[in-house]
C-alpha cells in the first residue's frame, strides 16, 4: 500500500509540475476568469432593469459559478486524448505497468483541478461574502462538487471507451456535450424546466456537475436533502466505475483478438 500511495503522490508531483510549466495558461486564467464574470454581471443587470421579475441577484451569482465550474476542465480532452491512444496502439503499454491506465488520467484530472481551484478562489469568497452565506455552505458546496467533478470525469472516460468499438466519436462527444449542457443546468436552472422534463434529468447524473452544487452553496438546504445528494453521488460514482472496468475489459479483449 505505501508504495502505491509513493508511485500516485509521484505522479501528482509530475502532473502539478507540468501544468505550471505553462505559466501562461495560468495568468491566461488569472485575466480570463474576472473579465468573464464581469461581462456575465453585467448582462444580468441589464436583463434585470427590463424585467421586473427576474431574480437578477440569484441569476447572477448562479451564472458566476456556472462559468466557473464549466471552465475547470476540459473533460472532452479526456475522450480525444483516450481516442488517440486506443486508435494508435499506446493503451497497450499499460498492460505490462505495475500501475492501471486510468489512475494517471486520474491524478491529472485531480491535480489541475487543486490548480484550479486555488485560481477561482477569490471570487467564490466575494460570492460568499456579499451574500452573507454561511461557512457551512461553502463547505458543502465543495464536498457536491467536487464529488461532481468526478462523476463527470467517470462519465467522459466511459464515454472515451467507446473508441475500442468505432475509429471516430466526434460525433458521440457532440451529442452528449449538448445533453450535458442541458441536463446539467448550465443553460437554465433545472427548476425553470417543465415538470416532466425535471423527472427525466433526474434520471442522469450531469445535475450533480453544475445545478445541485451551486444550489446548495446559494439556498440553504436542509441536512437530509444535501445527505440525499451526497449518497446519490456516491451510488453514480460506484455505477460508473463498475461500468468502466466492465467496458474496458471488453474493450481490451476485443484489442488483443484485433492483434492476434
Amino acid at each position: 500500500m505505501r508504495a502505491i500511495m509513493d508511485k500516485l503522490w509521484v505522479y501528482n508531483k509530475i502532473y502539478i509540475k507540468y501544468h505550471l510549466t505553462y505559466k501562461a495558461n495560468i495568468m491566461l486564467k488569472v485575466i480570463h476568469i474576472p473579465i468573464n464574470l464581469f461581462v456575465i454581471g453585467m448582462m444580468w443587470i441589464i436583463l434585470g432593469k427590463n424585467n421586473r421579475n427576474l431574480d437578477v441577484n440569484y441569476l447572477i451569482k448562479y451564472y458566476f459559478l456556472t462559468f466557473l465550474i464549466t471552465t475547470s476542465f476540459p473533460f472532452a480532452k479526456i475522450v480525444r486524448d483516450i481516442e488517440d491512444d486506443i486508435f494508435n496502439g499506446k493503451v497497450t503499454t499499460y498492460l505490462i505497468r505495475p500501475i492501471s491506465y486510468f489512475i494517471p488520467k486520474f491524478i491529472n484530472f485531480i491535480s489541475w483541478i487543486t490548480i484550479y481551484f486555488l485560481l477561482s478562489s477569490p471570487a467564490v469568497i466575494f460570492i460568499l461574502l456579499s451574500s452573507r452565506l454561511k461557512i457551512v455552505n461553502l463547505l458543502w458546496f465543495l464536498l457536491i462538487l467536487l464529488m461532481g467533478l468526478i462523476i463527470q470525469f467517470l462519465f467522459w472516460y466511459l464515454t472515451s471507451l467507446i473508441s475500442f468499438w468505432y475509429e471516430k466519436i466526434l460525433g458521440i462527444i457532440r451529442a452528449v456535450f449538448v445533453l450535458q449542457t442541458i441536463c446539467s443546468g448550465v443553460l437554465i436552472p433545472l427548476h425553470m424546466f417543465n415538470y416532466n422534463l425535471q423527472k427525466i434529468i433526474n434520471f442522469l447524473p450531469f445535475k450533480y456537475y453544475v445545478y445541485y452544487p451551486i444550489n446548495v452553496f446559494l439556498i440553504s438546504s436542509n441536512y437530509n436533502e444535501i445527505c440525499k445528494i451526497v449518497i446519490s453521488e456516491l451510488v453514480w460514482i460506484l455505477i460508473l466505475s463498475a461500468l468502466i472496468t466492465y467496458v474496458w475489459n471488453l474493450g481490451l479483449a476485443k484489442y488483443q483478438n484485433n492483434f492476434n
